[in-house]
């Protein structure tokens, strides 16, 4: 939307986050916000009022700070303007010393691996980027340098052997196209300026890949998201700065092609480096090779013995056997056996009536008991309050076999109740309507219609709903399975248990990497 004008102001409340580092900008602080109008609304995006967080308009003000002053904040107060004036003039000059810093060190590494490679030993730090030129080309420069230089450079430096090799990979000799088809091959962002996809890319060679999201997974196993479109992570850092590769990570989601699928995953630390980093055609063919070979031998687990004789079988008796195989398997199918034949059906089709397959299709679609108990268990590490975890895991069940919104509004609710400070139904706290309607209880993520049910949890143990749309089971003695009938073992469920929960966790993520010329590597 076309930008309407600027905002200059204190935050009335610590809940809005800059968009800029993705920090929430407290109380009482000076913040500048972006009004954006496409003729029927206005919509206002928040930021830190500092040179790191806020950009000075190029085109219009060219940059000045005078200027944009000037142009936008004629009528503001007098006081606030002058906070600006000051806040932005400091957050600039320490933003120019560090990158000035940062680009002298780059360019010192550079300069001493070239003595090395025009003298007479080690050889040239990257082969010509000709070929890579070509159209459509995957050939990307390879390093040339020898162990001993980068070990000498690293020593005379003082900096870490494996950023100096990652300087002489990608510092020179590499085009804009090749930063980015390394990038694509590791499923980074491949948008920004080179020096941003240098950074990011001698980032990823330092420290290693990015996982995917632990919660939404990037989307890698929706059934729902559409096959078409770049592949790129979700998960993005606000680097630390002290040279480790990790900072405060989160994951906003992810659009599967038909809506956006909200994720709220934060965390200081990630496990990086557990697929290897890949920068040649060859090595990412073999790392998607021993994927499908990983993911083959996983999803085909418990499954090794489920073929039998259909010969003598007819559609119904089929049907009957796969559904007996997948209970027995652990499969999450639908309690109802009418409904989880129409499901195993529509699978055994698809899998061209192959038994082994069918069960794998729906053993990924479904999940299993088992890894509903490890979810639980993640669950409730990921809950503020542990007590209620099993709430929010019942609307995390509901999202897996809800459609379009209905899925993704059922995830906002499981992570905003996982974010909630307070026992759920304690004396003296909001209810589930006040947290979806009230302007004073209100918690993003709830709205009325899942205010309600869960109340309706905390008064009956149980959302009815989700029974008769779902076949889930509310009972305490069966927690992880679902009903043999639509209407089930209905039980009795109080919002302080925690034997059930939700979170999915395992997979795909990606660093912005706005910092250029390694910005965070120690340099």
């Amino acid at each position: 939307m076309p930008i309407s004008g600027y905002v200059l102001e204190l935050a009335k409340s610590g809940r809005a986050s800059c968009k800029g580092c993705k920090e929430k900008i407290a109380k009482g602080g000076l913040r500048i916000g972006t009004e954006s109008d496409n003729g029927e609304y206005t919509m206002c995006s928040w930021r830190h009022a500092s040179a790191t967080c806020f950009k000075i308009p190029k085109k219009k003000y060219n940059k000045s700070l005078d200027a944009f002053i000037e142009g936008e904040f004629q009528n503001a107060d007098e006081e606030l303007v002058k906070q600006f004036r000051i806040s932005f003039e400091s957050s600039a000059a320490e933003k120019d010393q560090h990158d000035t810093g940062l680009k002298r060190r780059f360019d010192e590494i550079s300069s001493a691996l070239s003595s090395y490679t025009n003298g007479d030993g080690g050889g040239s730090s990257s082969s010509t980027a000709k070929k890579s030129k070509k159209k459509n080309s995957k050939n990307v420069p390879t390093s040339s340098l020898s162990q001993d230089v980068i070990e000498s450079v690293a020593k005379e430096k003082g900096m870490p052997p494996k950023l100096v090799e990652a300087i002489g990979l990608y510092g020179s000799g590499m085009t804009t196209a090749d930063l980015k088809q390394i990038l694509k091959w590791n499923y980074l962002v491949q948008s920004g300026k080179k020096d941003e996809l240098v950074g990011r890319v001698i980032d990823g060679h330092v420290f290693g890949t990015i996982p995917r999201c632990p919660e939404c997974h990037g989307g890698e196993d929706d059934p729902e998201r559409s096959e078409s479109g770049r592949r790129t992570t979700t998960l993005t850092c606000n680097q630390s700065g002290k040279g480790d590769g990790q900072g405060k990570w989160s994951c906003k989601g992810y659009h599967n092609g038909s809506y956006r699928v909200s994720c709220n995953f934060t965390s200081n630390y990630v496990e990086r480096g557990a697929v290897p980093w890949v920068r040649t055609v060859e090595e990412y063919e073999r790392v998607i090779e021993e994927q499908a070979t990983a993911e083959k031998i996983k999803d085909s687990k418990g499954l090794e013995d489920v073929e039998f004789d259909t010969s003598d079988m007819d559609e119904r008796t089929i049907l009957d056997s796969i559904l007996g195989k997948a209970r027995d398997a652990g499969i999450i199918l639908p309690g109802n056996d009418g409904d989880a034949r129409i499901a195993l059906a529509g699978l055994f089709n698809a899998n061209n009536r192959k038994i082994t397959e069918t069960l794998v299709a729906a053993k990924k679609q479904y999940g299993t008991h088992q890894e509903a108990k490890e979810k639980a268990a993640s669950a409730m590490a990921a809950c503020k309050c542990p007590e209620n975890a099993k709430l929010a895991g019942y609307f995390l069940q509901a999202s897996t076999h809800a459609e379009s919104f209905k899925k993704a509004a059922y995830k906002k609710v499981q992570f905003a109740i996982q974010n909630l400070d307070f026992v759920f139904g304690s004396e003296g706290t909001p209810t589930g309507k006040q947290m979806g309607t009230s302007k004073k209880y209100k918690v993003d993520g709830i709205g009325k219609s899942s205010g309600l049910k869960m109340d309706e949890y905390l008064q009956d143990g149980k959302i009815q709903a989700f029974i008769d749309k779902y076949g889930m089971s509310f009972s305490d003695d069966d927690n992880n399975h679902y009903n043999d009938n639509s209407n089930g073992d209905e039980g009795s469920a109080t919002a302080g248990s925690s034997s059930y929960g939700g979170g999915e966790y395992g997979g795909s993520g990606g660093y912005d990497g706005s910092g250029g010329y390694g910005d965070g590597y120690g340099m």
